[in-house]
């Protein structure tokens, strides 16, 4: 029989894998039977448990009570009796009786596993109900044995004044966290359960009881949650603060019964991954906010990892215009939806379990290719064809789920400009391609002007005003520049007057890729691969000087390999690995930000052949993806977060064996020069920048 749903008002769960239709999410069952219901039982919140009381206890803890708690929250998580201590046989095969070590009631407990079982440790789930509901639903059909025939082993418990459980209702508050902590505790002592992988399951208001469990005790071996539908706060868990027929709840403006029953203030001090499961239907709440509010806080909080159904991790999302939900009535059946989840929770966290629960900042990965100019694209009868090839090259790359910053020069523009028709644009919602690319791919597109120091026609606010006119999305970053050259960096940070559009003046905020004046001569040894974000002081070695005052802001790239010519630095991923290792052994500052980057060339961009080359990178990069030690994100996105969450404190980070580049000495030709002249110099070599300046 399927878990049963709660009398109106809270927030409860659907039943289990008992839908006529396997590609369904199932509909909740009828209420529970009045005659079959216990009476209303009266919250018990004692006076003492309350903040200000001089007593660390309760829910209260260094971030929700530091009058009472220790600055350190582990200090302020209790300390559970041994398992020996609280924990006895039951009377049929695979139960228990569990101590409550805060109200001294045994709760009754079953462990299930495999009929087949090797005797090995298993992974295993802690499944809670939704509401006030016991443990029968669980363990008598649906989820538990389905989880069993996947090879899991599974725990579910009664709650103090539920099922088996003597003692009162708790309505998830404080004594009933303390149950679950000491069920964990007895679980991970069977020799069933692997205390290794141990993974949380919660339905509907089951996420009070998991997330103040999790946030109380943040010692469990608990490797996740996964919570599908659960209220965030007060106002979700009475629908609005309306009295209910059977739940005796507190006033909505009683602070302290209700700091040990929100979730939304629970998951935010979560240490594990967090996964939220959400139909556009909530089978309680008019809408899906609370949803949103639930993760919202989870990415802005502790916890390493969030992730909305099946949406890219670690994103916030407007609780005005959420984004899509799981159709009320389709897809997998939920408990397909909760144990797939679960397996990939565990994957996730297999391999970097200790980077995920100490939340170690990403290694923040870009990805930009650039389009040089080349007269070809002005050529309506030949771009098409680039233009497919780009569009090809486009949808190579979103299976990674890589970001992407496409960086164009004029010609190509100029193409878009000149060459896209009715035609070509069916093909793109009506858009020409470029703004194509950023509205249903999410692409930047950035000016670029290769050897940009030169005196050549166009300059970058030639590109930028250009740019502007194919699409609105064109953005303010500066797509490659020549770090060497003071003459580019003043126009860049003065603002540059457009010499074919001498009325515009662009004044960029972001630049990227930094290479010399001898890169375009064939020498890469001398670009840039610093690692970090920062505002450059000039030109020159000036370059990797953070100015305070500064206005452009520069995304370093890290070491990063040429895809035509060898190079003494490793590939990009290797670099990121690196660093991811040297942040997880604690080696360098985890409270700065490191960037890597893979600069794509036309070459492969407009060879369909070599887009495999770039997809077998991104795929030495996706291990570090999934586990969060790597995040790709654009030029802006990064920029952005240096300053939210990073507070704009810079960063310029070389690994060892490595050192800014040279100065050009060498004679360079510009136009309007008499060649071999040569270029000044204007500071001297810096041997070494430690990653703390």
């Amino acid at each position: 029989m399927g878990i049963l749903c709660l009398v109106t008002l809270l927030a409860c769960n659907l039943p289990f894998s008992t839908a006529p239709e396997p590609t369904s999410l199932p509909t909740p069952t009828a209420e529970r039977p009045a005659d079959t219901a216990e009476p209303p039982t009266k919250l018990a919140v004692e006076s003492e448990k309350r903040c200000g009381d001089g007593v660390c206890d309760g829910p209260e803890n260094a971030r929700n009570c530091p009058e009472d708690c220790a600055d350190e929250p582990g200090e302020a998580q209790p300390t559970l009796p041994s398992e020996e201590d609280t924990a006895r046989p039951g009377d049929e095969p695979g139960t228990y009786w569990v101590t409550n070590p805060a109200s001294g009631v045994e709760l009754f407990t079953t462990v299930m596993r495999p009929n087949d079982w090797s005797g090995d440790p298993l992974p295993t789930l802690i499944i809670i109900p939704g509401g006030d509901d016991d443990s029968s639903g669980i363990t008598d059909s649906g989820i538990g044995p389905q989880a069993v025939a996947q090879g899991y082993a599974v725990v579910a418990f009664d709650a103090d004044g539920r099922g088996r459980s003597g003692g009162e209702e708790s309505y998830n508050g404080s004594t009933h966290q303390d149950g679950l902590a000491a069920v964990i505790e007895f679980a991970a002592s069977l020799p069933e359960v692997d205390a290794e992988r141990m993974g949380l399951i919660s339905f509907s208001y089951g996420v009070t009881l998991a997330s103040g469990t999790l946030a109380r005790y943040p010692k469990l071996p608990i490797r996740f949650l996964v919570d599908w539908e659960g209220p965030a706060d007060r106002y979700d868990t009475t629908v609005g603060c309306k009295p209910s027929p059977r739940y005796d709840w507190p006033a909505c403006d009683d602070d302290a019964a209700w700091a040990e029953r929100e979730a939304l203030t629970f998951i935010s001090q979560v240490q594990v991954p967090y996964q939220r499961v959400q139909t556009e239907n909530d089978h309680v709440q008019p809408d899906v906010s609370h949803a949103v509010h639930m993760v919202n806080a989870a990415v802005e909080g502790a916890p390493p990892w969030v992730r909305l159904n099946d949406h890219p991790p670690n994103e916030t999302y407007d609780p005005d215009t959420p984004p899509a939900m799981f159709p009320e009535r389709g897809g997998p059946s939920l408990d397909e939806v909760m144990l797939r989840y679960a397996e990939e929770l565990f994957e996730l966290t297999e391999s970097s379990t200790s980077t995920l629960n100490t939340g170690i900042t990403p290694v923040y990965v870009t990805v930009a290719g650039h389009i040089e100019d080349v007269p070809v694209y002005t050529n309506c009868d030949a771009y098409p064809d680039f233009r497919e090839k780009l569009l090809l090259f486009t949808e190579t790359i979103a299976q990674s789920g890589a970001a992407f910053n496409l960086q164009i020069e004029y010609e190509f523009l100029q193409g878009v400009s000149q060459c896209e028709t009715e035609a070509l644009q069916a093909t793109t919602d009506g858009q020409n391609v470029l703004e194509y690319l950023a509205t249903r791919y999410g692409y930047e597109i950035d000016p670029h002007q290769e050897g940009g120091w030169e005196e050549g026609e166009d300059n970058y606010a030639d590109v930028r005003f250009l740019g502007g006119q194919v699409t609105p999305s064109i953005s303010e970053n500066v797509g490659g520049l020549v770090w060497d050259d003071p003459r580019q960096f003043a126009r860049l940070s003065q603002g540059e007057q457009g010499r074919i559009y001498p009325d515009f003046t662009w004044q960029p905020q972001i630049l990227t890729l930094a290479v010399s004046r001898q890169h375009h001569r064939g020498d890469f040894s001398r670009d840039d691969v610093a690692s970090g974000i920062w505002m450059p002081k000039g030109a020159g070695q000036n370059f990797w000087a953070h100015d305070p005052d500064g206005h452009l802001v520069y995304v370093g790239p890290g070491e990063h390999a040429n895809w035509d010519a060898e190079r003494p630095w490793q590939s990009t991923p290797e670099f990121v690995q690196t660093v991811a290792d040297q942040l997880e052994q604690g080696l360098i500052d985890r409270d700065k930000m490191y960037t890597a980057s893979i600069a794509v060339p036309q070459s492969v961009i407009f060879d369909p052949k070599r887009h495999l080359e770039l997809l077998a990178l991104l795929d030495q990069l996706a291990p570090l993806i999934e586990s969060g030690r790597a995040a790709y994100v654009t030029y802006a996105q990064a920029v952005e977060i240096w300053r939210t969450e990073y507070d704009a404190r810079p960063n310029i980070f070389f690994t060892e064996g490595t050192e800014p580049p040279a100065e050009s000495t060498a004679p360079v030709e510009r136009s309007g020069t008499s060649a071999g002249e040569e270029a000044p110099l204007y500071l001297t070599t810096m041997t070494h920048l430690e990653s703390n300046l």
